[in-house]
């Protein structure tokens, strides 16, 4: 029973009350009293009953406290527990009570200090931890802490809810781990389902594919290439049909061709999205294709491949090698490459060569080996050493080629580059190279050695009568005769056309003319043709080392020196080179560059002969003959120059300037005069068998108005001899066009009487060589008349050069040659003085 101050005063109250008589008012009082008691017993009796449901109401409580999922714990002010349900026993693994315990003691050191100033704050609001460890478990817990006035103590406390979430932040940090796995490593990743659309892209495929961010929900063909989606729905068809993964290729084409390996994952039972994996293989695709045509080169390539191992052993050949070697891979595998040697090494040669490869790791070379069937060949072989990453051999890498159609080529191209296609004689390259090789050696043992310049004489002649084969059968002839002649060390080049040049090596100069005669006299002999012969002859110069030169240019230029100089002496003769004779060829040179340039710079000019009848003493005609003053070389001879411009291209722009200017000259003349001057012109054999020059003469006579008729064209005699034939037809055109021909220099030559009256000419000139020993030479007076006498039976004119006495003048008139020039009437005049000239005659 519970003590009661009211009740215990009534009880005092009462007692003493039954000791005494009893009055009407306690008679109340007793009665007040029984009533209170029965009103107590019956609280008793209610209060025994609440207790016992509050007994029964904790029991169901803590009942349902234990069985809460979420670990929860009271606290004091301290930090102690007071209370725990099971969820939290088990979460910190304690066995028995937890009360009275510290629960940061449960933590790590670090996050109980965290919990012991969160104790301290006594806020009112409800405080989060982050995510707590705890001391002896790797798990990871969040605690909510709520302050809670009056419990557990009338002091207050706190209600702890542990939150277990280990599980949840693993799940995140994989979640976390993977996204990032999917987003920057090697797999792209695309997550389908196929009812509601694209659930995932990561970064690399969206940025590949080019896709914006909103692609979720969307179908395949909204966001991606057509060709990926294709691909994509086939193989998610095929994962839900098999249940099974799926591998798969894809090629794109994002500017650069990018190839990609998949695979597709069956579909998440769950939401059904179909996973593909997508890892660019571009690189290992070029690699295998590399690797691929690596192995084709390896196979298919034209050079022989060998691989052997470290100890040299044949592990590996191509189809090259088998059909260069003859050998099969069967029959070389395990064996080494000297298998295939020739023997024409020395062992020094390869050791040489193995030397080079340990220290390079690289050979190279050209070397000879023997095939199956045992022919030599030549190959150019090129040897690498292949190492491990420890630095030793572990193969060897031959790759070699045959050379032989190389070699032959080679031989071909330095024939074609040091050897002449016709006669097989040596060329001016191989020559020069030689005899520079001989300076050296002579120069260096005291010897002396002599060059030959060997030209055909009158080559011209067979290739324009019989042709050019037939000539290139003489040139070989004359070759093979050459070389008949002299030693094998000796050096036969055809220099050029019909020019050959031998080197005779420690040979003087009077040994080399006696070979040069031996020579002349092989050349002598005939060669057969069908149906007649031919016989060869040449002019021969000859120089030596060192009397005559001490490098080749002065060798080779004074040999062709004396080689003129022997053409001048009658051909089919020989010739050692003089120092005089040089000083005339560079004369020669000298006057041959300077008249080209000589019209050009206006020093050519044009003078004129009269020609005088010598019955009437009048100018009839007057002879056009150039003259050259020249700034560097004075003044020049025509029988100098003339003969020089013959030989070169010259005379034919000289013998143009002299028509041109002298049919302008005697045209403007006879206007002013009113007179009928003839005019002579010498014309070259280069002009007269041009086959625009008749056309040219024409038009020149057109544009000055110069009669035709009043023209004469003076051809030598040798002119109109080196092809009579030919020179008929063009003489007749001559005449044809009204133009008038004379033969100069007659009686200098060999004509032959024969072809002379057949050819078409009108006047005959006696050469000034004849006319100047008219009174002095019975043979020369004889001569004169001979001529005059056979012009005065063909019909023709006659017309004396060189006249220079009155004698001379008299003798041909009585012999009825009626027209003379010479120095007895006058010499050579410019335009300016010739007009008061031809009037004094009038």
């Amino acid at each position: 029973m519970m003590n009661n101050p009211r009740l215990e005063a009534l009880r005092k109250k009462a007692l003493q009350t039954l000791s005494e008589p009893l009055n009407a008012e306690q008679l109340n009082l007793v009665q007040d009293l029984q009533i209170y008691q029965a009103e107590l017993e019956l609280q008793n009796q209610e209060l025994e009953e609440s207790q016992q449901r509050l007994a029964q109401q904790r029991q169901h409580f803590q009942l349902l406290y234990d069985l809460v999922p979420l670990p929860i714990v009271t606290l004091d002010i301290h930090g102690n527990i007071h209370d725990s349900n099971q969820a939290s026993c088990d979460l910190l693994q304690h066995q028995g009570a937890l009360r009275g315990r510290a629960l940061h003691r449960f933590l790590t050191q670090d996050d109980g200090h965290w919990l012991y100033q969160t104790q301290l704050l006594h806020s009112d609001e409800l405080i989060v931890s982050p995510p707590l460890q705890l001391r002896h478990q790797a798990r990871m817990v969040v605690l909510s802490v709520l302050f809670t006035p009056h419990i557990p103590t009338d002091s207050g406390g706190f209600l702890v809810v542990i939150d277990d979430q280990t599980a949840e932040i693993k799940a995140r940090h994989s979640r976390r781990m993977l996204d990032a796995f999917v987003d920057h490593g090697l797999a792209m990743v695309a997550c389908i389902n196929p009812k509601e659309g694209i659930e995932h892209l990561s970064s690399h495929l969206s940025e590949l594919l080019q896709v914006d961010h909103d692609y979720q929900g969307k179908d395949m063909t909204e966001v991606l290439p057509l060709e990926v989606a294709d691909c994509f729905r086939q193989q998610i068809q095929r994962v839900h049909d098999t249940q099974q993964t799926s591998s798969f290729a894809l090629s794109l084409n994002t500017g650069s061709h990018r190839y990609f390996s998949g695979r597709a994952l069956p579909p998440d039972p769950v939401n059904g999205c179909t996973s593909l994996f997508l890892y660019d293989v571009t690189d290992q695709h070029e690699s295998d294709e590399q690797l691929r045509l690596a192995m084709r080169v390896f196979s298919e390539g034209h050079e022989g491949i060998i691989v052997t191992d470290g100890d040299q052993r044949i592990i590996m050949v191509n189809r090259a090698f088998e059909a260069i070697t003859g050998y099969s891979f069967a029959e070389v595998q395990g064996h080494t490459p000297a298998l295939l040697s020739s023997g024409l090494h020395s062992p020094a040669f390869y050791q040489t060569m193995w030397q080079r490869l340990k220290i390079e790791g690289a050979w190279s070379g050209e070397i000879t080996n023997r095939r199956k069937d045992g022919t030599l060949y030549p190959q150019w072989l090129q040897i690498s050493a292949v190492n491990t990453s420890e630095g030793q051999i572990s193969h060897y890498i031959a790759v070699f080629s045959d050379i032989t159609e190389r070699k032959r080529k080679e031989e071909q191209i330095r024939q074609l580059a040091f050897y002449d296609a016709l006669t097989g004689c040596a060329n001016r390259n191989l020559l020069e190279d030689r005899v520079v090789q001989t300076i050296t050696s002579s120069e260096r043992h005291q010897r002396v050695f002599s060059l030959l310049f060997i030209d055909l004489d009158h080559f011209k002649d067979i290739n324009d009568i019989y042709g050019h084969d037939v000539g290139d059968v003489v040139l070989k002839q004359v070759a093979q005769r050459i070389r008949t002649e002299v030693r094998d060390s000796d050096t036969v080049c055809r220099f050029g056309g019909d020019e050959f040049v031998v080197l005779l090596p420690e040979i003087s100069d009077y040994n080399a003319h006696l070979k040069a005669k031996d020579i002349l006299n092989r050349l002598a002999t005939a060669i057969d043709f069908p149906g007649y012969q031919l016989t060869p002859s040449a002019s021969i110069g000859i120089t030596s080392y060192p009397k005559d030169g001490d490098n080749y240019a002065d060798l080779m230029r004074k040999a062709d020196i004396a080689m003129y100089q022997a053409k001048h002496s009658g051909r089919e003769t020989t010739a050692l080179f003089d120092e005089q004779l040089a000083q005339q060829y560079e004369r020669s040179v000298m006057v041959d560059t300077s008249l080209r340039r000589a019209l050009e710079k206006e020093e050519i000019r044009v003078e004129y002969q009269p020609q005088i009848d010598l019955r009437t003493g009048n100018v009839v005609g007057v002879e056009a003959l150039a003259r050259w003053h020249s700034d560097a070389l004075g003044d020049i001879s025509p029988s100098e120059f003339i003969p020089i411009a013959e030989r070169s291209q010259a005379i034919e722009s000289l013998g143009l300037y002299v028509l041109t200017t002298a049919l302008h000259d005697i045209g403007q003349l006879n206007r002013q005069l009113e007179q009928q001057l003839h005019l002579s012109v010498n014309v070259s054999s280069r002009q007269f068998w041009h086959s625009q020059f008749l056309f040219f003469v024409h038009q020149q006579l057109n544009n000055e108005g110069f009669p035709a008729n009043l023209l004469s064209m003076e051809l030598t005699e040798s002119l109109a001899m080196e092809n009579p034939q030919r020179a008929s037809l063009v003489m007749r055109a001559v005449r044809e066009s009204g133009i008038k021909l004379a033969i100069d220099d007659f009686g200098t030559g060999y004509s032959s009487l024969a072809y002379l009256k057949s050819l078409p000419f009108n006047t005959l000139k006696i050469d000034r060589s004849f006319v100047q020993d008219i009174g002095v030479d019975g043979d020369d007076e004889a001569i004169c008349k001979a001529v005059i006498s056979l012009a005065d039976t063909l019909g023709k004119q006659t017309i004396a050069e060189g006249v220079e006495t009155a004698s001379q003048a008299e003798f041909l008139l009585k012999h009825r040659c009626y027209y003379a020039q010479g120095f007895l009437y006058s010499p050579s005049l410019p335009i300016a003085e010739l007009i008061p000239f031809v009037k004094d005659r009038q």
